[in-house]
């Protein structure tokens, strides 16, 4: 009987792949975060007729346990128009004309859209050093 010898190395059996996929995942959530962050600034920009800039401001990414969220800051902003604005408030259509602009909503959307496109760059990178 002959004898057969198998050498396994390389990222998947030394540890070196679950900690690339850790990174690569944080990566993915960093990139979709920032690209939602500003496609919500991109449509408010786009629907304020007379923006102070104050509510943009406190649009911002945040970590939320192992997360990365993206808010207006609520409660710590203290601003407490956010709900009104999305048109998703108390004080919205019907009670008064003002509908809501929706931008976050809109964002969202686009957001989810595009995450193929914005995780495949990253992906990419990742195999390609697991290649190496």
């Amino acid at each position: 009987m002959a004898d057969i010898e198998v050498k396994l190395s390389g990222p998947v059996f030394d540890g070196r792949a679950i900690e690339s996929m850790r990174r690569m995942s944080e990566e993915i959530q960093k990139e979709i975060a920032t690209y939602a962050e500003d496609s919500w600034q991109s449509f408010m920009d786009a629907s304020f007729r007379h923006s102070t800039g104050r509510y943009q401001l406190f649009v911002n990414v945040a970590r939320r346990d192992k997360d990365l969220v993206v808010n207006d800051g609520w409660p710590e902003s203290h601003l407490q128009y956010g709900p009104w604005l999305e048109g998703v408030g108390s004080r919205n259509s019907p009670v008064t004309r003002f509908p809501g602009y929706f931008a976050l909503k809109r964002a969202a959307d686009h957001t989810e859209s595009d995450v193929p496109n914005i995780a495949e760059p990253i992906v990419t990178n990742y195999v390609a050093e697991a290649n190496e």
